[in-house]
């Protein structure tokens, strides 16, 4: 589960500078020669020895990286809103689920939770217009 919603925020947390650093256009200082097996890095003479460092996060690229974590945000949210507004007229079966879909099944488990809670709420509103 390397891409579920606590680890993109432990992420986030973690490279808060370097993102800032990427969305106000500033110098990235992480993305430079470091050199290998010596001490002092920033005086790397062996252009052999030499390493760059990525601005990776999670493996992916800074705006990406930025673009999933506020899609998966926005849906985390919405999701947990809906479970809880809605949690009187759900069935036992449909709030055990929305939570474990939530909790362990990163983005399609928000999704399926959003889904069967509004289908479950326009259903229950068909059957109150119905009466």
């Amino acid at each position: 589960m390397k891409y579920n919603y606590f680890e993109l925020f432990k992420a986030y947390n973690e490279n808060k500078d370097l993102i800032y650093a990427y969305y106000k256009n500033k110098p990235i200082e992480r993305y430079s020669q470091k050199c290998q097996n010596d001490p002092n890095p920033d005086q790397c003479e062996d252009e052999e020895n030499a390493v760059e460092e990525s601005t990776s996060i999670l493996g992916l690229s800074i705006g990406l990286f930025m673009f999933f974590f506020i899609i998966y945000t926005i849906l985390f949210i919405m999701s947990v809103v809906l479970l809880v507004t809605n949690w009187s007229i759900l069935p036992d079966w449909a709030k055990i689920a929305g939570i474990i879909a939530i909790l362990f099944f990163n983005i399609p488990g928000t999704i399926f939770t959003i889904i069967t809670v509004s289908v479950i709420k326009s259903g229950t509103k068909n059957v109150a217009q119905n009466k």
